[in-house]
């Protein structure tokens, strides 16, 4: 008994220590183990790349006709650019001049061969170029083709010196095409000899023209210094001789000579016969060109593509060494009629090559080739309104528009002052 009552009282006391205790713990802050916070993953911004370029599937080039140079290289360094790329480069030739224009315009084609002597009279509209739906155009320069080296050959054993010996009896023979009359018609403006006072002889073939200086037939003709015919005549044992055109040292004379022959520029000839070499005469650009809706990332590409591949494809063709990029830089400085593609000024900018020469020639080129865009609309405007039919062969038309120009102020197409 007496021991039920010592566990009952020791029971007890510890009832009551726990008791007292439980406050004094309750009490007590409670603490708990820091919580580690782990800093949030932060993602670096992602830049997008650019897609990579890729080209179309194909490239439609009209071109001068089959069996022309300008076929021929359009194909050498076309094959070229296909292999490379896999897009296909098709060549279109066509010797009609205005249905290379038609294509163009319409978009059949992306780019055409044209040069400066027939770019000059399309933008003025000049002869069977004043039709209704062609005339002046916003036509873009994207790349050379060739410089052609052209002048004024005399035989070998001519008395004749220097341009300043021609006299009205000096027999020329004039190929009957728009720019060696052009040509001719400059060369006697620069010596002063009125047209109608000179001894020129209308001749139906070009070929004619060389064989007929050679033979002793005439004194002076306009010729092209890489023509066959050239070389032939260069080998006749009198040979060639080609006048030197100081337009340097005759700066109005040289104005005379591009009031009436603007397409081309001064420099010196090196391709072609020997004869012609180092001698300073016409350099003439022939060129490809497109439209301002031709995308501009295209024609930056292609324009890419012939400079940084020109050793890929410039002895594909005797003509593809003059598409070098120096050759391109002298004609859009000294020669060019229309401006430059955006695509080309782009590329030019990027490798450093576009100099302020350059943008006020195509700012300039940009005015004039509106202001006879502009001019051209409204003659056929007023054409219609006066009932006059717009056809190169009717009087009346070809009369109205030659006097709105006139009335604009408008010179022949190319003739500015830079």
């Amino acid at each position: 008994m007496k021991n039920n009552r010592f566990l009952i009282l020791i029971g007890s006391i510890c009832l009551i220590l726990v008791l007292v205790a439980l406050p004094l713990f309750a009490a007590c802050p409670t603490t708990t183990p820091p919580t580690t916070t782990t800093p949030p993953t932060t993602t670096p911004p992602t830049t997008t790349a650019p897609p990579a370029w890729e080209w179309p599937r194909s490239l439609v080039i009209s071109t001068f006709g089959m069996g022309s140079w300008g076929y021929a290289l359009t194909v050498a360094w076309g094959t070229v650019l296909e292999q490379e790329t896999g897009m296909r480069v098709r060549a279109l030739p066509e010797d009609n001049t205005q249905v290379r224009d038609r294509w163009l315009r319409d978009g059949i084609t992306d780019l055409t061969n044209f040069s400066d002597p027939i770019v000059a009279p399309i933008m003025g509209a000049e002869g069977k170029e004043a039709v209704r739906n062609l005339g002046p155009y916003p036509f873009r320069w994207v790349w050379i083709m060739q410089a052609s080296n052209n002048g004024f050959i005399i035989r070998g054993d001519s008395d004749i010196e220097t341009i300043y010996d021609i006299t009205p009896e000096t027999k020329i023979a004039e190929w009957s095409a728009p720019g060696p009359i052009a040509a001719v018609s400059g060369l006697l403006a620069w010596v002063q000899i009125d047209k109608e006072d000179a001894n020129v002889i209308p001749v139906a073939s070009y070929a004619e023209t060389i064989r007929g200086v050679a033979e002793g037939r005439y004194d002076l003709t306009f010729a092209a210094a890489t023509s066959s015919v050239t070389y032939e005549a260069e080998a006749d044992p009198h040979g060639l001789r080609w006048l030197e055109l100081p337009a340097a040292e005759d700066p109005d004379g040289a104005l005379r000579f591009k009031a009436l022959y603007p397409a081309a520029g001064f420099g010196e000839m090196t391709t072609g016969v020997a004869s012609a070499h180092g001698v300073i005469s016409l350099l003439v650009p022939f060129m490809y060109i497109s439209t301002p809706d031709t995308e501009t990332e295209l024609i930056y590409h292609i324009a890419k593509w012939f400079d940084e591949e020109f050793d890929a494809y410039k002895d594909k063709h005797e003509v593809a060494p003059d598409m070098n990029i120096d050759n391109q830089c002298w004609f859009l400085e000294n020669t060019v009629l229309i401006p430059v593609h955006e695509g080309v000024i782009q590329y030019l900018k990027e490798v450093g090559r576009w100099t302020p020469t350059m943008e006020a020639r195509h700012q300039a080129n940009l005015v004039w080739q509106g202001k006879y865009i502009d001019a051209y609309k409204a003659a056929i405007a007023e054409a219609d309104a006066q009932g006059i039919e717009v056809d190169p062969g009717n009087s009346e038309w070809v009369d109205l528009w030659e006097n709105y120009k006139k009335d604009l102020g408008l010179p022949l197409y190319g003739a500015f002052q830079y």
